[in-house]
């Protein structure tokens, strides 16, 4: 979230959670991250869960950055046997995604 407030100049954010599955012992929840910001050219979307990279160059030298949060997100959504993915139209925004399943538990009063 704080990267597509970072890129997001003008327009919205949003955070939508989704119910994908549900058993007895667990539940898949998609969250989705959905900006109208600067967005990323379609070769560069692959590159943007790669340690120390950018999108692009220029962006480092005008939105700071070390290019290491969505690589973080993308190992601990490994390490939960989740999934990581984004898709985003240059210009128009971007929609990152991340998909689990939790095991419930049982709320103790």
């Amino acid at each position: 979230m704080s990267n597509s407030f970072k890129f997001t100049a003008a327009g919205s954010v949003i955070l939508k959670i989704q119910l994908l599955t549900e058993s007895d012992q667990q539940i898949g929840l998609q969250f989705q991250v959905i900006d109208t910001g600067i967005g990323i050219v379609e070769e560069a979307l692959e590159k943007i869960f790669i340690a120390f990279e950018q999108g692009e160059d220029s962006i480092t030298k005008k939105f700071g950055g070390t290019g290491l949060g969505l690589a973080i997100v993308k190992r601990i959504a490994a390490l939960l046997n989740g999934k990581v993915f984004a898709s985003s139209e240059y210009g128009k925004g971007s929609i990152f995604s991340f998909e689990c399943a939790f095991d419930k538990i049982e709320d103790k009063p």
